[in-house]
C-alpha cells in the first residue's frame, strides 16, 4: 500500500501546534508515508529517533558505498532527520540529491513513486503546495494501482484547496469517487480514510469525522490493525481541535490498543498525545501515568532521542498544576535544554514561560522576568505564536505590579487580554462543531448499522424461500425505492446542512462580537478599576487611568449602537420606517452625542447648514449611518484639528459631507471598504472597534435609497458624502 496520509506537520503554525502535547504527533506521523529502502541500517536509527547514529551511520555509507540505493537511503535518512530539527532549507538540498542518485533504470518503479510522494509531503508540511503538487503529479503518473491512485488523487485535491483553487480540486475529487469499487472493502476503506483526511486538511471537522467512521466499518471487515488505528487516531486529532477532549481520549485510546500490536514508534506518540488529552480534561493523574510512560519507552527504544523533550515538557505543565515546583522546574528546563537543541523555538518559549510561572510562584521576581522576557523575545522575533507571546506578558505584568510599575503593568495585561480574547473566540468557533460532529457521525453509525440489518434480514430470507426468483424480483423493487429515497432525504439532508451553516455562521459573528469587542474593552476597565484601588497609585497615575477609563466606556457606548444597528441590517425582515424630519435636527443631534469624544481628543466639529431641509427616510437608520461617519473621523483625526460636517440640499438630495484631517487611505482601503471587506484599526490614540460600522453604514444607506463616497488621501485626511433621498419612492 502506498502510505500517503499527510504528516500532522503539514499543520505547524496552528493552534494544535501551540502546545506540547501536539508537537511529537507532527514527527510520529511522518512515517506514514516514508519509503522503506532495502538499506535499513541508517532508516533504524532514524525511525527509533537516534538521529546521531543515523546521520553517523549515512555519511558513512556516502563515504565509502558504490551502490546508488545505499546512498539515496543515506541521503534520504539525512533530510529526515534535518527536517526532524526543522531545518527545511538542509532537508530540502538533501532530498534533491537522493533524487540524483536514484537509478535511472528504476525510474518508472513503484518505489520512486514512492519516494516523490514522501518529498512531496515533505513540501506540504512547510506550505509549499505548488512543489507538493508537482511531486504528486509525477508520483501520479507512475502508479497502477486503482487505490494508491485514489490517495494520491485525494492528496492532489488537497493541495489545491489550500491554494484555493477549486476547480482543480473538484476535478480530482471527482476522478478519485467516480474510480471506486464499491464490492472491493480495502478500497472502499482508504477512499474514506483519505477523504477523511482531506478534510481534516482543510480544517472541515464536521465532515472529516463521518468519512472516518465510514472508513472504520470498513476496516473492521479486514485485519489491518496499522490502518484501523491511524483512522482512530485522526478522529481523535479532529475532536481534539474542536476542544472535545473527552471523545478525543476514547479514540486515542483505541489507537493505543491497536499500535501496540503494529507499532512501537506510533505507541510512544499515542502515549504522549493521550497524556496531553488527559492535561487538557485537568486529569492530571492520568497524564502523568501516559506521559512517564512514553518517557519509559523512549529510554528503552533510544534513550538519547532529542524527541523525550515533549513529554518532558508536558510533564513539566503537568507537576505545575500538581503544585509540585521542583519536579515542574526539572522537566520543563531538561524540556528547554532539548528544543534548543531540536530548533524548535515555540517549545523553548513555552518551557520558559512555564518556568517563568514557577519562579514566580516561588517569590523568585528577577528569575521569573528573565524567563518570561526571553519567552516574548523568542516568540516575537524568532517564531511567532501568539499563546506564549499572551503568556509571556502576562506574567511580566504580575512582575511589574510587584514592583510598582502600575502603568507598565496595565499595558502587559491589555495586551495578552487582546490576544486571550482572539483565542477564545477561536475556541467557541471550534466548539460550536463539535455538536454538529457528534449528529453527523450518529447518523452514519445508526445507517450503517440499518443497512447491515437490513442486508441480513434479505439474506435470511432468500435462503429460507423457495421462490428465489420472485424474492430477487422484490430485492429489486427496494432498492429502487430506497435509493430514491435516500436521494431525497440526502438533498433535502443538504439543504438543511446549508441552512444551518449559514445560521452558525451568523451566530458565530455574534458570539465574536460580543465577546471580542465589548468583553476587551470591559476587561481592560476591570484592570484599570483594579489599579485605582491600590492604595499606593498617585494623583497624576489616577487622572492618567481615569481618562483611560472614560475613553473606554465612550468606545463601548458607541460600539453598542453599532452592534445594535448591525443586528437590525441582518434582518433579512428589516423594511425602511420612512417619516418627514428635519435633517438639521438630525444632525446636531448627532453631534451632541459625539462632542465628548471629539474633547478627548481636543477635536472640534465645525456645522454648516446652509438650508433647512426636509427629507423623507428612516429616521434612526440615517442617524446610525452619520453618527458611524462622524465617529470614524474622530477616531482617525489627529489632536487639536478639526471635523467639518456641511449639509447641502439639492432638488433630490440632501448631502451631508464629513471632512477630517487625519490619517486618510490609499486606493487599496478605500476599494476594500466598499467590497466588505474591511477590518478595523486602531485610531491615532490606538481606539478600538467592531470593524462593523462601515459595512453597516453602506447597507443602512442603500436600504433607504441612499448612498455614500469617500475621497481620501494618505496623511492627509478623508471627506466622506452622504446622499439622502428627499423624498423616499416607496412614499
Amino acid at each position: 500500500m502506498l502510505q500517503v496520509c499527510p504528516p500532522l506537520s503539514a499543520i505547524r503554525g496552528s493552534v494544535a501546534l501551540l502546545f506540547f502535547g501536539w508537537l511529537l504527533v507532527s514527527h510520529a506521523h511522518a512515517s506514514n508515508h516514508q519509503v522503506q529502502f532495502k538499506s535499513t541500517a541508517c532508516a533504524q536509527h532514524e525511525k527509533y529517533n537516534r538521529f546521531v547514529n543515523a546521520q553517523e551511520c549515512a555519511h558513512a555509507i556516502i563515504k565509502h558505498s558504490s551502490d546508488s540505493f545505499e546512498i539515496v537511503s543515506a541521503y534520504t535518512v539525512l533530510a529526515r532527520v534535518e527536517d526532524e530539527y526543522f531545518d527545511h532549507s538542509k532537508a530540502d538540498s538533501l532530498y534533491s540529491k537522493a533524487l540524483t542518485y536514484f537509478p535511472k533504470n528504476e525510474l518508472k518503479t513503484q518505489l520512486y513513486a514512492d519516494f516523490l510522494v514522501e518529498i512531496s509531503f515533505f513540501h506540504k508540511a512547510y506550505y509549499q503546495f505548488e512543489e507538493a503538487l508537482s511531486y504528486l503529479k509525477l508520483a501520479l503518473h507512475q502508479i497502477k494501482a486503482k487505490e494508491d491512485r485514489l490517495a494520491l488523487e485525494l492528496a492532489i485535491a488537497s493541495c489545491y484547496t489550500s491554494l484555493n483553487r477549486k476547480d482543480s480540486s473538484d476535478y480530482y475529487l471527482t476522478i478519485a469517487k467516480d474510480g471506486l469499487q464499491e464490492s472491493n472493502s480495502l478500497m472502499m476503506a482508504r477512499y474514506h480514510l483519505y477523504l477523511g483526511q482531506y478534510y481534516f486538511d482543510n480544517s472541515d471537522y464536521v465532515n472529516c469525522v463521518p468519512e472516518i467512521a465510514n472508513s472504520l466499518v470498513f476496516y473492521d471487515r479486514l485485519n489491518i490493525n496499522m490502518e484501523k488505528a491511524e483512522a482512530y487516531f485522526l478522529m481523535g486529532d479532529a475532536y481534539s481541535e474542536v476542544r472535545n477532549n473527552v471523545r478525543s481520549v476514547e479514540l486515542y485510546k483505541d489507537a493505543l490498543a491497536l499500535y501496540a500490536t503494529v507499532s512501537p514508534e506510533e505507541l510512544i506518540n499515542t502515549k504522549n498525545t493521550l497524556g496531553w488529552a488527559y492535561y487538557n480534561l485537568k486529569q492530571l493523574d492520568s497524564a502523568a501515568y501516559y506521559l512517564k510512560s512514553a518517557l519509559k519507552d523512549y529510554q528503552q527504544t533510544s534513550p538519547n532521542s532529542v524527541l523525550r523533550a515533549y513529554p518532558l515538557g508536558n510533564l513539566g505543565l503537568v507537576y505545575f498544576e500538581l503544585d509540585s515546583l521542583k519536579k515542574a522546574e526539572r522537566y520543563s528546563k531538561e524540556a528547554f535544554s532539548l528544543f534548543r537543541e531540536l530548533g524548535y523555538v515555540p517549545g523553548m518559549s513555552e518551557a520558559q514561560n512555564n518556568l517563568g510561572r514557577i519562579y514566580l510562584k516561588q517569590k523568585k521576581i528577577e528569575e521569573a522576568q528573565k524567563e518570561f522576557t526571553e519567552a516574548l523575545r523568542l516568540s516575537n522575533e524568532v517564531w511567532y505564536e501568539p499563546i506564549e507571546v499572551m503568556n509571556s506578558k502576562l506574567g511580566l505584568s504580575k512582575i511589574a505590579h510587584h514592583k510598582n510599575q502600575h502603568q507598565l503593568a496595565y499595558n502587559y495585561l491589555q495586551q495578552a487580554t487582546r490576544i486571550k480574547d482572539s483565542i477564545f473566540n477561536l475556541e467557541i468557533a471550534t466548539e460550536l462543531l463539535a455538536d454538529e460532529m457528534d449528529k453527523n457521525i450518529s447518523q452514519v453509525v445508526s445507517k450503517l448499522a440499518k443497512v447491515e440489518s437490513e442486508k441480513n434480514e434479505k439474506n435470511a430470507a432468500l435462503k429460507k424461500s423457495q421462490f428465489a426468483l420472485i424474492a430477487i424480483s422484490i430485492t429489486l423493487v427496494i432498492v429502487i425505492m430506497s435509493s430514491l429515497a435516500i436521494a431525497i432525504s440526502w438533498r433535502q439532508r443538504q439543504t438543511a446542512i446549508k441552512k444551518q451553516t449559514e445560521i452558525l455562521s451568523i451566530n458565530q459573528e455574534i458570539i465574536r462580537m460580543i465577546s471580542h469587542d465589548f468583553r476587551g474593552p470591559m476587561n481592560n476597565i476591570r484592570s484599570l478599576m483594579e489599579l485605582i484601588r491600590d492604595e499606593s497609585m498617585s494623583i497624576q497615575e489616577f487622572n492618567e487611568v481615569s481618562e483611560i477609563i472614560y475613553r473606554q466606556t465612550c468606545d463601548i457606548s458607541l460600539m453598542f449602537e453599532t452592534f445594535v444597528g448591525w443586528a437590525l441590517s441582518q434582518s433579512n425582515n428589516y423594511t425602511p420606517k420612512t417619516e418627514k424630519t428635519d435633517w438639521t435636527e438630525n444632525v446636531q443631534d448627532v453631534i451632541n452625542l459625539l462632542t465628548p469624544l471629539a474633547a478627548i481628543k481636543m477635536i472640534d466639529l465645525k456645522i454648516r447648514v446652509d438650508d433647512k431641509p426636509i427629507i423623507e427616510t428612516d429616521r434612526i437608520a440615517a442617524q446610525l449611518v452619520l453618527r458611524n461617519l462622524i465617529s470614524n473621523a474622530i477616531k482617525y483625526s489627529f489632536e487639536n484639528t478639526s471635523i467639518e460636517i456641511n449639509v447641502i440640499s439639492s432638488t433630490e438630495h440632501v448631502i451631508t459631507q464629513v471632512k477630517d484631517y487625519g490619517v486618510g487611505m490609499d486606493h487599496t482601503r478605500i476599494e476594500q471598504i466598499f467590497n466588505a471587506d474591511i477590518s478595523s484599526k486602531a485610531g491615532t490614540k490606538n481606539e478600538i472597534g467592531s470593524g462593523l460600522g462601515l459595512t453597516m453604514a453602506l447597507k443602512f444607506a442603500e436600504l433607504n435609497e441612499g448612498r455614500i463616497e469617500v475621497e481620501s488621501e494618505l496623511g492627509k485626511g478623508s471627506v466622506f458624502t452622504y446622499y439622502l433621498p428627499t423624498r423616499h419612492r416607496s412614499v
